[in-house]
């Protein structure tokens, strides 16, 4: 093995498992034969998922404010597919939420990965995804769940890393290969095989930034990967001295007819009707489903000069 993959791979198995109450409730809400009491019973185990829970289905977008008093009438009301999004998103969070070692702003990814959470949702229900919109979403969410472990567990490469970046204006993936040797899509789509996640999100965690070259799962990538390009056009990059804008690849035709086959929006006049009305809706739909976070005022799609 490559002496820099294996200290990687090494280093990556320390990273904790997800909790046992998180893993026990994925699990019983992917088997068939569950009830809902029993899912209620497991989320109960773990008391900041059972308050988040209630929280959500208490939330404004579902429109029963304060009337939701018990995680069986929540689970009833959000649904499986939406509860197993929530209870991904929590493990994901956590991990996330680790103090960094360096000067990163985990506070600007976790931002930027849950606008992009947002419009991969969006995007999923505007294409040809629809019945896949929790994975797009969970998708957006851990897309760049790689730069947490660089910052986390190689500090001294990711400082380094962060000033070739900002320094020579290229790519994370670009100082990550020439510095580590592997970029955080890679690494990313690592850990999420050591902690079981479906096939489809760790395949659109590695292709986020390459959907193309996606061959199971191609749909999904596409997705999450319009979905970031879009979140940093819309000012959310998850560094904010990144210089690279993210809005050159419109102008390979070849992946502009990729993201049409996939149903997704590519010309000027679709992604700005697309931006302004997901901009209205980001603060209430994502704090909602994803977590509460700030978003600045002045910032608003419309404005954004998308260059074409």
């Amino acid at each position: 093995m490559n002496p820099k993959l294996e200290k990687i791979v090494a280093r990556i198995q320390e990273v904790p498992s997800l909790p046992s109450t998180l893993t026990g409730v994925l699990q019983t809400i992917d088997c068939p034969e569950s009830t809902i009491d029993e899912i209620a019973r497991e989320i109960k185990k773990d008391q900041s998922l059972t308050v988040n829970v209630l929280k959500i289905a208490n939330s404004a977008f579902y429109g029963l404010l304060g009337q939701v008093s018990t995680i069986r009438q929540a689970i009833v009301l959000i649904g499986l597919n939406e509860l197993r999004t929530i209870v991904l998103g929590q493990s994901v969070f956590r991990f996330y939420a680790v103090e960094s070692k360096t000067d990163f702003k985990r506070k600007d990814l976790w931002a930027h990965s849950m606008v992009c959470a947002f419009l991969a949702k969006k995007l999923a229900k505007e294409a040809f995804v629809a019945d896949r919109e929790g994975s797009c979403m969970i998708g957006g969410l851990i897309h760049d769940i790689g730069k947490v472990v660089i910052d986390r567990y190689f500090p001294d490469e990711f400082v380094n890393i962060i000033r070739m970046v900002q320094s020579e204006g290229v790519s994370f993936a670009t100082a990550e290969r020439e510095l580590l040797g592997y970029t955080h899509y890679q690494i990313g789509a690592t850990l999420l095989k050591k902690w079981n996640f479906p096939p489809e999100l760790v395949s659109c965690v590695l292709f986020h930034h390459a959907p193309w070259r996606d061959t199971e799962f191609p749909h999904i990538s596409a997705t999450v990967f319009h979905a970031n390009v879009l979140s940093k056009v819309m000012r959310f990059p998850s560094y904010s001295k990144d210089k690279t804008c993210g809005s050159t690849w419109l102008k390979e035709p070849a992946q502009r007819r990729f993201l049409e086959k996939n149903g997704l929006p590519v010309h000027k006049a679709d992604l700005k009707a697309f931006l302004s009305t997901a901009y209205s809706r980001i603060v209430s739909e994502t704090s909602s489903v994803v977590g509460a976070m700030d978003i600045p005022s002045n910032t608003h799609p419309e404005q954004q000069a998308y260059a074409l």
